[in-house]
């Protein structure tokens, strides 16, 4: 007999060397996404905080970058901070919310705890 197809046997075996290869690989896979996401809230920190310096630097005025609540993962802003105190004021403009939440924990130490502001040369003043 000519018989075209698989047994039971046969598919449970392929069935169980997925399942253990699928165990395997899983662990491994939730490593490469928390790296990722990790590396993924860096870089926009990182160009958030570049954008806020050459806006500095273009516009000729201060710019100050905060976060919103005390958390940095919870969202960033940055503001033309006209009298350079770190402290939004009604007349200064937001220029960039970033309101994103990550899953990722981001806290400064305490000279960036709460913001930093980059002045018109490009140097940049930590809270103190």
């Amino acid at each position: 007999m000519n018989h075209k197809g698989m047994t039971l046997i046969e598919l449970l075996s392929a069935l169980s060397i997925a399942a253990i290869l699928g165990l395997v690989a899983i662990p491994g896979l939730m490593t490469l996404v928390e790296k990722q996401r990790l590396r993924s809230s860096a870089s926009t920190l990182f160009h958030t905080l570049s954008s806020a310096r050459s806006t500095a630097v273009f516009r000729n005025i201060p710019i100050t970058v905060w976060n919103q609540d005390g958390n940095w993962a919870d969202g960033v802003e940055f503001f033309s901070d006209l009298n350079a105190d770190a402290e939004k004021d009604t007349n200064e403009a937001v220029l960039y919310r970033q309101n994103e939440a990550n899953a990722v924990e981001i806290s400064g130490n305490r000279w960036v705890a709460t913001s930093i502001t980059f002045h018109p040369d490009g140097s940049a003043q930590t809270a103190s």
